[in-house]
């Protein structure tokens, strides 16, 4: 078939012009399709559909002569919230006359304190209340200018919540020879009353040196003590290890819910600095009898002692002009050191200083972050003892030329009251004397290098009758001493409190007791361990009085025992934790009992979790579990769960779309642009010549 040129042009303009069109459409498609999309995307909206109340009871007040007020919500019932829900609630009242202004004030009932007081506002509202009781006022100011009020109590009910263990560090660190003290804490929005429903911390530590305690609350917030006793070198487990890690679990819990948080106490390693001996002041004889310093004195290190390192004794001696002298050296026998000097015609006489010091191997093997905590580099550790030798002709005895308190009489005075005492010395030959403060002849303050003396001392609670201080001072060879006597009334120990000594200005000490508890041991029968005669017969009837206390039957009812050693060692049982308590007896008891126990030489936190048991369920465990609308969120969490976000409203939803089409119409707009230039190079190969 031929075309003829004119119909082939007029052919192929007709071909282009379908194909322009359906580009058109195709482009006009693609942007309405785009538009639709946004404007789905950025301005349609998700309608909720809910519920209302409507109230079937009002409280009215009215005065003759008044406005007559009706409160139809809030109403004198509870109103239930779900955790982490706003109390919002109506607010709904009307008058018999017309009302130019209206105001509410809300009154916690719990805490006692006004929530906001005279809030304007217009009928058909809504409020906030708070949790628990709740007094509601309204106040209404006619036209007229006369007033009228009312009142309406009402209850907000929320579930318990689990109390939430705020950040714990991990690890904990505590330095060797001091004692861990680390405060935590844990919110519970329930406000738990500590005596009938307490928070209580737990701590799972296998090794035995850990405990907690609780401290104190502020509504919503509870602070506790994680301590230990002094930690040693044992504790480590060897010499030059650097550290050694003690990994515990801490817990709370309310009785319903708990929280658990694992850590680890990081008890770094440091080097004890060496210990020598008190050697004292001096004195000996120029020439002739006493003229020879003959004195032994021993010094010691902790990690020498454990066969790590090597220890080396020096000596420096100073004259009376500060210019540095060889009187004598020290021997040595192991770690016992002698002084053997004999003064001669070529000694001169004077006053010296003597510095004898040891020091020790350092650590090689330190923890990064000894000095941070520990206040020390581990390296080698220096110790001096500085004592004062006078070589004399003629030695003259010092004396304690002034004292206080005056001690002509028995000076009468309380328990755990702090007594000051001051003396000043006096040595004609200007020799400083030592001083040795003595309390009923036991030695409790020493102090060397200073003409003054200031010693603090209370007598422990529990003390009476007649007792003594003194003070004795010396120059190595005379000797001067004052006696006080008191009269001491005792003071009950009821309160933590003991006795001590201390020097230069320092206050009265009374010792803390410091009470660290096991876990509690099995429960045992109480029946059974009366009959094999391990429990009393005294402990029995107080065991068993729990029991009935608790409807404990005889084959139900156990007791079990655990250790509350105290940590600072004071002599005091002041505020002594229960060593003793009855218990739910069960044979075998186990993970799996549905009873809340003791076994396996840990204790549950909650029946059948925590302890020795798989840990409990918790709000912070990342996991959707006891009663959670979501992963730690949600039912007993105090924490909402984010609702969830339409598909066409999430932003990586979004902005792939948008990236999608953006794509797409660089893609149409590169195949339009090659088709028109195709179409071109169609046009122009085949355009017919004229």
């Amino acid at each position: 078939m031929v075309i003829k040129r004119g119909k082939k042009n007029s052919f192929y303009k007709k071909v282009n012009s379908i194909s322009k069109g359906y580009k058109y459409i195709l482009l006009a498609f693609f942007v309405a399709l785009i538009i639709l999309n946004l404007y789905m995307i950025f301005f349609s909206k998700i309608h909720k559909t809910g519920f209302d109340t409507s109230t079937t009871a009002s409280v009215i007040f009215a005065i003759e002569g008044y406005p007559t007020i009706n409160i139809f919500s809030p109403q004198n019932i509870t109103y239930n919230f779900s955790i982490g829900q706003p109390y919002i609630i109506d607010l709904n009242v009307t008058s018999d006359l017309p009302i130019s202004f209206w105001t509410y004030s809300l009154y916690d009932l719990k805490h006692e304190w006004w929530v906001y007081q005279d809030v304007a506002f217009s009928p058909n509202t809504t409020f906030a209340g708070v949790r628990w009781g709740n007094a509601f006022f309204v106040n209404a100011s006619a036209s007229s200018g006369k007033t009228a009020s009312a009142k309406v109590n009402f209850y907000v009910k929320v579930p318990n919540s689990a109390p939430i263990l705020n950040s714990i560090t991990d690890p904990i660190y505590v330095c060797e020879n001091s004692s861990l003290v680390y405060m935590f804490n844990a919110t519970d929005a329930d406000e738990d009353d500590n005596f009938f429903n307490p928070i209580l911390p737990v701590v799972s530590d296998p090794s035995g040196l850990f405990f907690s305690q609780f401290l104190s609350r502020t509504l919503t917030m509870n602070y506790f003590n994680l301590f230990s006793g002094n930690l040693y070198k044992p504790n480590l487990f060897g010499v030059n290890t650097g550290f050694r890690d003690y990994p515990i679990i801490i817990s709370v819990n309310d009785g319903q819910y708990s929280d658990t948080k694992p850590t680890n106490v990081t008890l770094i390693e440091i080097n004890n600095p060496p210990k020598i001996d008190k050697i004292g002041v001096q004195t000996i004889w120029h020439t002739g009898v006493n003229s020879t310093l003959y004195k032994n004195f021993s010094f010691s290190d902790v990690e020498y002692s454990l066969g790590y390192g090597i220890l080396n004794i020096n000596t420096t001696i100073f004259n009376s002009t500060g210019s540095l002298v060889n009187l004598f050296n020290v021997s040595r026998n192991g770690t016992v050191g002698t002084i053997n000097f004999t003064s001669t015609n070529q000694t001169k006489i004077g006053i010296y200083d003597v510095y004898i010091c040891v020091n020790d191997t350092g650590l090689t093997n330190g923890h990064p972050l000894i000095q941070t905590y520990c206040n020390q580099t581990g390296l080698t550790q220096t110790t001096c003892e500085n004592f004062q030798l006078t070589i004399t002709n003629q030695n003259r005895p010092p004396t304690i030329i002034a004292f206080s308190p005056n001690n002509s009489a028995v000076i009468n005075i309380s328990g755990v009251q702090n007594i000051r005492f001051n003396i000043t010395k006096y040595d004609p030959d200007f020799t400083i004397p030592d001083s040795y403060w003595f309390v009923d002849n036991v030695l409790l303050g020493y102090f060397e290098g200073n003409s003054t003396d200031i010693f603090d001392y209370a007598f422990p609670c529990g003390i009476s009758g007649k007792h003594d201080v003194k003070v004795e001072i010396t120059d190595g060879e005379f000797n001067d001493s004052v006696y006080w006597n008191f009269s001491v009334s005792a003071v009950s120990c009821t309160q933590p409190g003991g006795g001590g000594g201390g020097g230069g200005g320092g206050g009265v000490y009374l010792c803390q007791p410091k009470w660290g508890c096991t876990s509690w041991n099995v429960c045992q029968n109480a029946q059974s361990s009366l009959n094999l005669g391990i429990l009393s017969r005294n402990d029995y009837r107080i065991i068993n009085e729990q029991c009935q206390t608790n409807a404990l039957t005889s084959d139900r009812c156990g007791f079990q025992i655990r250790v509350c050693p105290d940590l600072s060692q004071c002599s005091s049982k002041a505020q002594k934790p229960e060593e003793v308590q009855s218990c739910l007896y069960t044979t075998n008891p186990s993970c799996s009992d549905g009873i809340k126990n003791c076994h396996s030489g840990d204790c549950e936190i909650l029946i059948d979790c925590g302890g020795p048991c798989s840990v409990c369920a918790s709000c912070t465990d990342k996991k959707q579990n006891q009663g959670e609308e979501g992963v730690d969120c949600g039912g007993p969490c105090p924490w909402k769960c984010e609702p969830a976000v339409p598909l066409l409203k999430r932003k990586n939803i979004i902005y792939s779309f948008l990236l999608l089409i953006l794509v797409i119409i660089i893609f149409i707009i590169t195949k339009l642009i090659r088709i028109i230039r195709y179409r071109k190079i169609i046009d122009s190969t085949k355009r017919p010549n004229v």
